[in-house]
């Protein structure tokens, strides 16, 4: 039993490499799907210099007692070494002098760091920072890539409100082939501090902390096109993060919606920054103008609903319960109004 199990893990150990590459490949090409990085650059000269870097340190790791399923998966990865190596170097004696000067050192047992190994780590964590708006953690995770270290966890926290406090968190560690990756990215916000929800950058592309705050303040996100990130604040995945959804929303005129609102008078410019914010995902608040009297109310963008959901101070309301509410003041106050002349009138008649 001991021996089967031991055959199992062996034989995942380069399955793990291959994965790690399909980890990378699905990065970028999730990236330039959704328009975050060129489609060009995957086919250019560069992406496949990198990916051939990754082929050529899984097939010279150092593995004893390779397994049958081992040694399949280590032919599938010679046979894409040696197809990218043939398309970037099409010259067969170039070819040839270098696969016999790392054949050369591998026999004399020399081993050679890449120097570029570390930077290159540096420069792929620090992208992926700045992709989610987190490159503060740069100056703190750099040293630590450059030191070497095997596991890098690093967290800041930010008191939005009283009682309310967001942290962000990200976690970076080194794969098989001892290069730096970063494993998670996450933010979580803290209410009370009791209720605790958090979420996932890397499993949520395309996010900034803004918008993470929102959606774990449980309000919709517009991320790109007509794609919006819908977040169940009540129900959370395997890892512990709230379930979020992207979900296509077509028709949701937002812009259109606020100069319908009765009693609501925005300028140009107010109304661009208001529809922003809403798609951002941010509860913002507009002056509403009825029977002469102008109060604030609050709105959140609704896309599930082509709506918004509408706030009187923190208390959710609907707009018809505003206006009515609106209306039956002033109603009341129409009818103190009768009733003073009323009373005015009787004391003159009196008087006469």
């Amino acid at each position: 039993m001991l021996a089967n199990q031991n055959r199992l893990i062996m034989a995942n150990r380069i399955e793990t490499f291959l994965n790690d590459i399909a980890r990378w490949k699905d990065y970028f090409e999730n990236l330039a799907s959704k328009g975050m990085f060129s489609t060009a650059n995957l086919g250019s000269r560069q992406h496949k210099k990198e990916l051939l870097n990754r082929y050529r340190e899984i097939a010279g790791t150092n593995l004893k007692n390779l397994t049958s399923e081992e040694k399949a998966s280590m032919r599938i990865v010679q046979r894409e070494r040696r197809q990218l190596e043939r398309e970037l170097y099409p010259n067969v004696i170039l070819r040839f002098v270098r696969n016999m000067f790392r054949l050369t050192n591998a026999t004399l047992g020399k081993v050679f760091v890449n120097p570029m190994k570390q930077k290159q780590s540096q420069k792929t964590v620090d992208a992926e920072l700045h992709q989610f708006g987190l490159e503060s953690f740069s100056d703190k995770i750099a040293p630590q890539i450059r030191a070497g270290q095997n596991s890098i966890v690093e967290k800041t926290a930010i008191s939005k409100k009283q009682n309310e406090v967001l942290e962000f968190g990200v976690s970076v560690d080194k794969d098989m082939t001892g290069r730096h990756y970063l494993k998670e990215a996450t933010a979580t916000l803290t209410l009370n501090e009791k209720d605790k929800r958090s979420l996932s950058f890397i499993d949520n592309m395309g996010l900034s902390p803004d918008k993470a705050n929102n959606l774990l303040a449980g309000r919709p996100v517009l991320m790109y096109g007509d794609r919006w990130k819908i977040p169940n604040i009540n129900d959370t995945d395997g890892k512990g993060n709230i379930i979020v959804k992207e979900i296509k929303v077509i028709d949701y005129k937002i812009e259109e919606l606020l100069t319908k609102i009765p009693g609501t008078k925005l300028s140009s410019t107010e109304l661009q920054k208001t529809v922003k914010a809403l798609k951002k995902g941010e509860r913002i608040e507009i002056p509403i103008k009825i029977d002469g009297k102008q109060r604030n109310i609050g709105l959140e963008a609704s896309p599930l609903k082509r709506d918004f959901i509408y706030y009187e101070g923190n208390r959710r309301t609907t707009l018809d319960q505003l206006l009515g509410q609106r209306q039956n003041e002033a109603k009341t106050i129409n009818l103190k109004e009768k009733q003073q002349q009323s009373q005015r009138s009787q004391l003159k008649k009196k008087v006469q």
